[in-house]
């Protein structure tokens, strides 16, 4: 009885589990269904959107996407705001990437081995991006920074063209080259930094 019972109430966890993947079926979520830890999908055109089934998404979790032959354009959507190490990399097709305004963390080892894409526009909200990070992209020709200069770790922007430039706001100039390797080149982009409010407002 005990035993009929249990499975009766597994049976329905089970059915109520299918039910709520909803929008959710091209992604696995983490236990809290605050981040994505794989794409399980095989569209070319990539949303990764904000909010799934009514859980807001923050955290793009080590190898979301990853060794991934399918995507050739990938956009993010606010509020995810974190990277995890090694979340979006080894993307042979991409050729377009389109990262969130919310921004803030870009992990190490993420942003690389992307042979085909050209160029990519970081949010000026980052504050931290991890070593190894813009890496081994073949075709990359520039980074576009938006906003005040990073913390930067070592090893980024390795394996890249002669001709590949960093472009970083006219007033962020000088932080920006204190920071950025000096075999890459750091133009100014002709733009003043882009001014974020990192304050967390408290809840009530």
């Amino acid at each position: 009885m005990k035993k009929s019972i249990f499975l009766f109430f597994l049976t329905l966890c089970l059915l109520f589990s299918v039910c709520a993947l909803g929008e959710s079926s091209s992604f696995a979520l983490d236990s809290f269904y605050a981040g994505i830890i794989d794409y399980k999908g095989s569209d070319s055109e990539v949303i990764v959107p904000g909010e799934i089934d009514g859980h807001p998404i923050y955290t793009i979790h080590m190898h979301g996407f990853f060794h991934d032959d399918s995507i050739t354009e990938l956009t993010f959507e606010e509020p995810i705001h974190t990277f995890d190490i090694g979340a979006v990399a080894y993307l042979d097709h991409l050729v377009q990437i389109h990262l969130p305004e919310s921004l803030r963390i870009i992990g190490r080892n993420n942003l690389t081995n992307f042979p085909l894409l050209e160029s990519i526009t970081v949010p000026a909200g980052v504050r931290y991006i991890g070593m190894s990070s813009f890496s081994y992209c073949d075709a990359l020709q520039s980074v576009t920074f938006l906003g005040d200069a990073p913390y930067i770790e070592t090893s980024c922007f390795s394996g890249l063209s002669n001709s590949f430039t960093c472009y970083v706001p006219d007033d962020q100039f000088d932080a920006y080259r204190a920071i950025i390797p000096e075999k890459i080149t750091v133009q100014p982009s002709g733009k003043a930094s882009i001014k974020i409010d990192l304050h967390v407002p408290e809840s009530d």
